[in-house]
């Protein structure tokens, strides 16, 4: 399991599936695989659900911190020039609405706690580069900054 973006906001923490999609994108919010199709509506290949994808990658990320008072949720980012059908068109964020999207409070964050459950997401990628979790790109969202604070691999 990749993670792409592990996010921390004001209202807590946000993984990010990004997608760099082309053409048209079908399929239902909880069927296992989209398709892809050209404009031409040639089937060009089945894609794994980046929602059933990110829903994963957040129950992973629950369980690594392991501590209920943060606040996790995610989101499916665009950042290609695909088309997506009505039945799934609102479960993905377009890249240029993403800055929009993450000002976004749902919750209340304990600011102390989200400071300790941000050091340890941050020390494990360090020490530990190996684990799933840390296979991500790390970033700190919030005030003027966009993002202090990255880790490719």
């Amino acid at each position: 399991m990749e993670l792409d973006h592990v996010v921390r906001v004001p209202s807590g923490i946000v993984v990010l599936e990004t997608k760099t999609y082309g053409g048209t994108i079908e399929g239902q919010l909880n069927s296992p695989v989209w398709i892809r199709r050209t404009a031409g509506g040639v089937v060009l290949d089945g894609l794994v659900n980046p929602v059933l994808q990110n829903r994963a990658h957040v129950w992973a990320l629950e369980g690594f911190l392991g501590d209920p008072r943060v606040p996790i949720r995610g989101f499916v980012v665009s950042a290609g020039r695909a088309r997506f059908a009505p039945e799934i068109a609102n479960a993905v964020v377009s890249v240029r609405d993403l800055r929009w999207v993450l000002s976004i409070s749902v919750a209340a964050a304990n600011p102390r706690v989200l400071d300790a459950v941000w050091r340890r997401i941050e020390r494990e990628a360090v020490r530990s580069p190996a684990r799933a979790v840390l296979r991500t790109r790390l970033m700190r969202a919030g005030g003027g900054e966009a993002f202090a604070i990255r880790r490719q691999t």
